[in-house]
């Protein structure tokens, strides 16, 4: 049997949520944060994305402004750190944060951002 990691419990955490299975998701996020508190030197990307995830299982994440801070934190460290499809994966996440507390110029300048790396064939 291939071995999990956390990237793949993140997908399937992120699949989860959006397909409204909390428990599921919960599961897999406490095997998250156990083979993060075992790593040595975790990437921040790494922490950044379990602390998302976290903050998406909560009610109205969409609505806060210290959500938004903590994807502005993790797509700096995305991009230092990942490839472009890490960024890519919370577009729609982050465009429907960003209207719901009418950071339209925020939107528009991530939007360009990815609409530029997709036409280029980053992906």
């Amino acid at each position: 049997m291939k071995q999990e990691h956390f990237l793949l419990w993140h997908k399937k955490a992120r699949l989860n949520l959006r397909l409204g299975n909390r428990e599921a998701a919960e599961e897999l996020l406490v095997k998250m944060e156990k083979q993060l508190a075992e790593t040595p030197q975790p990437q921040e990307a790494d922490r950044l994305m379990l602390k998302e995830l976290r903050m998406e299982c909560e009610p109205g994440f969409l609505d806060k402004p210290e959500y938004l801070a903590v994807l502005e934190e993790l797509f700096a460290a995305l991009r230092k750190e990942r490839n472009f499809g890490f960024l890519y994966q919370y577009k729609e996440v982050a465009m429907e944060a960003f209207a719901r507390q009418r950071k339209y110029k925020k939107a528009l300048e991530f939007q360009n951002e990815i609409s530029s790396k997709v036409q280029k064939g980053v992906c």
